[in-house]
């Protein structure tokens, strides 16, 4: 698995700023772990910049099958938690869209953000089943 900021998947011309591009980091691992973090990026409306990074994923992995999609569940502009009914709609919103593989991060599990509650709601087998392989 290889790191990946969204940036260059959503503007392919930063691609040489950053030395990443997604489409040769599926040539060369099974995952990438790609950094779907809209705060950091200071986007707008964070749910319409994940739409546009799901579309743009897609062109080099159809299937959404070796893409990581990592929330962020800090905003390191304001270190405020984003809040966990957000990220849980999030998640449904990106598994609507086909994402299969969900992360988020930071996980600080010792002071509870995001809660196990929300973790367990949002990222459960049990609440969002999968097709057989």
């Amino acid at each position: 698995m290889r790191n990946l900021y969204a940036r260059p998947v959503l503007e392919p011309e930063s691609a040489a700023w950053f030395a990443q591009r997604l489409d040769l980091f599926r040539e060369a691992y099974t995952y990438t772990a790609l950094m779907a973090m809209p705060w950091m990026e200071g986007a707008r409306d964070p749910e319409r910049w994940l739409d546009r990074l799901v579309d743009a994923v897609r062109v080099h992995d159809p299937g959404l099958t070796h893409t990581v999609f990592g929330l962020q569940t800090r905003d390191w502009r304001t270190g405020r938690p984003i809040d966990g009914r957000r990220l849980r709609a999030q998640v449904l919103r990106l598994q609507a869209r086909g994402v299969r593989h969900l992360a988020w991060y930071p996980d600080d599990f010792i002071a509870d953000r995001p809660s196990t509650a929300d973790a367990r709601a949002a990222l459960s087998a049990r609440t969002f089943p999968y097709a057989e392989e």
